[in-house]
């Protein structure tokens, strides 16, 4: 064997080794990235689970926000408003973070569409409504466009449902 020889075939092993670390190089960067969107997803999802606690754990709170949500700010005293926006504020911004984060790749489909198909629901409530139309501009382009998307798709939501069922509660006139 000639010189010449043994540099070629040194040569394509190295090539070989390149591409060999390339794609061992591809995999982990994609292994960080899904890690990197579960994180994220897992983040926002714990922020909108706090606020489901909160108003699981504190039965004023949560009479206070359905309230809020069923008849609007005006049927809350000053301090109960305040209360109604500073918990209803923590949703808003796990869904902008939600929305921000996929917009850059960084959640999975599934889970923004969970989020989107919550976010419907709670927008069923006036009092939801009436807090994002007076708050939008304190939100991302991003978020305005899709909860705007979100109130304008029609359907059924959870509040709906609570009328309904309500209603349903309820003795029929003259039935006593």
């Amino acid at each position: 064997m000639d010189w010449t020889l043994i540099g070629a075939v040194a040569e394509i092993l190295g090539a070989a080794g390149v591409i060999l670390s390339l794609l061992y190089l591809g995999r982990q960067i994609r292994s960080a990235s899904l890690a990197d969107q579960r994180a994220r997803y897992e983040q926002a999802l714990t922020e909108a689970t706090a606020w489901g606690e909160s108003l699981a754990t504190e039965g004023d709170l949560a009479e206070i926000v359905l309230r809020g949500l069923n008849a609007g700010p005006s049927a809350l005293t000053p301090v109960e408003r305040f209360r109604f926006n500073a918990s209803i504020i923590k949703m808003f911004r796990a869904y902008e973070k939600m929305t921000v984060y996929s917009t850059e790749g960084g959640v999975p489909a599934w889970g923004k569409k969970t989020f989107d198909e919550v976010f419907r629901d709670l927008l069923g409530f006036s009092g939801f409504q009436n807090y994002w139309l007076e708050r939008r501009h304190w939100f991302v382009p991003e978020m305005q466009a899709e909860i705007d998307a979100l109130i304008a798709r029609p359907g059924r939501t959870v509040s709906a449902l609570y009328e309904e069922n309500e209603d349903k509660s309820k003795p029929a006139e003259g039935a006593l």
